[in-house]
């Protein structure tokens, strides 16, 4: 950047918390209640819609008799009762910590702007004792001067630049909306985009001035503060990122192998498996995508064994042959654990799978130069795996509850 950051700015839902998994899990029970089931497809053609829309499009897809208005009002409620139960987003509890607590300057303002209600921040934030007391300027979306003038329009930003006495320039903000995006470069601010939609194509409508401004990251465990003149993470092992500093952030995955250790057998020699995604949308934001390492169990199969595991979270890799694209990068999302260790080809369909996420090694790659090229980073991400698990901190792991299915 050509000017030095004096203040960071974060928006709240899709940034720090993961309120998308709350909203589905209160959606889920709610369909239960109704005798319905909250389908794969159903969730695919709701998320990211406003609350009604959602609705709507879930109630088309599942062909209830039940009125969007009348869900909605349902949600709401229990809602109010859980937002304290939002977890963090991946990433986000560590560049907190990090730009509160290593080395920044004291000069280094931190901010708040977000469309939530303050009562319903306060619910939000409850047991989240950190957010609670880092944000130096809070804009919510129901501030006097604010009410119906909410993201895109630049407004929030703006003031709180102004609570925070510095120029929108020197300020950097954390978006993951469309909207939010918009209203930060209009007030004049930079952007650090990690959208919470897949697939999201935001900048495309912005102009070639507001696209300079724009640093488009696919997760929090991607930026680098470098890059903006702060100082640099000092948490990492063998270049990846460990969560156990911070242990809100391991990322628990219960589910079921629904492709069994085929997919990466007979295109790459390489056995994952499968996991459903209905098991990974319970706990990740759908937009989140990696390589990620940790342990993994197959209980009812292997009861009391626990494997080193890498784990894909994204779209399927594809690599270049000639003229042609081989594979899909814009196809199905996947979560594979590639589980260490040699089951001498034995397939495990509808077997329950654990995996206790421990660490971020990369972000996702969408294409590689030619086959062995993904093969050979594949391999790369086993061998640094193996490593680092090998800690002491990381092998404590092996004995959580939750990998004995508890």
């Amino acid at each position: 950047m050509a000017v030095p950051i004096e203040a960071v700015v974060f928006d709240l839902d899709g940034t720090c918390l993961s309120t998308e998994q709350l909203i589905v899990d209160v959606a889920r029970r709610i369909l239960q209640r109704k005798g319905s089931s909250l389908t794969k497809e159903a969730l695919e053609q709701s998320i990211g819609k406003p609350p009604l829309d959602a609705w709507q499009s879930t109630i088309d897809a599942l062909g209830l008799e039940q009125s969007a208005e009348d869900l909605y009002v349902e949600s709401e409620a229990e809602l109010t009762e859980h937002w304290h139960d939002a977890s963090y987003m991946p990433g986000a509890l560590r560049l907190i910590h990090h730009l509160t607590q290593r080395g920044q300057t004291a000069s280094l303002k931190i901010g708040l702007a977000t469309s939530t209600p303050r009562a319903v921040l306060a619910k939000k934030i409850q047991n989240k004792p950190l957010l609670q007391r880092v944000f130096q300027a809070v804009v919510c979306g129901d501030d006097d001067d604010i009410r119906g003038r909410g993201k895109p329009h630049p407004a929030c930003f703006l003031k709180v630049c102004s609570l925070l006495s510095v120029e929108p320039s020197r300020t950097l903000v954390f978006e993951d909306a469309p909207s939010g995006l918009v209203a930060a470069l209009e007030a004049g601010c930079h952007c650090v985009y990690v959208p919470s939609i897949a697939n999201d194509s935001a900048e495309e409508a912005l102009s070639e001035a507001m696209r300079q401004r724009v640093t488009r990251i696919p997760t929090l465990l991607a930026f680098d503060p470098v890059a903006f003149g702060l100082e640099a993470f000092r948490d990492t092992v063998e270049g990846t990122i460990p969560f156990v500093e911070h242990p809100e952030s391991v990322i628990r995955i219960r589910g079921t192998v629904v492709k069994g250790f085929g997919r990466g057998s007979s295109e790459l020699g390489i056995p994952t498996a499968n996991v459903d995604t209905m098991a990974v949308a319970r706990v990740l934001p759908g937009a989140t995508t990696g390589i990620f390492y940790g342990w993994a169990s197959l209980p009812d199969t292997y009861p009391g064994k626990v494997y080193a595991t890498a784990l894909s979270i994204g779209w399927n890799p594809f690599f270049k042959s000639g003229d042609d694209d081989v594979g899909s990068a814009a196809g199905k999302k996947t979560c594979e654990p590639w589980l260490l260790h040699d089951f001498g080809g034995e397939d495990f369909y509808g077997a329950e799978i654990n995996v206790l996420v421990l660490g971020f090694i990369r972000p996702e790659s969408g294409e590689f130069s030619s086959l062995e090229a993904l093969i050979d980073r594949i391999k790369e991400d086993g061998e640094v795996t193996k490593r680092v698990l090998a800690g002491e901190a990381m092998m404590a792991f092996r004995e959580d509850e939750f990998l004995r299915g508890q």
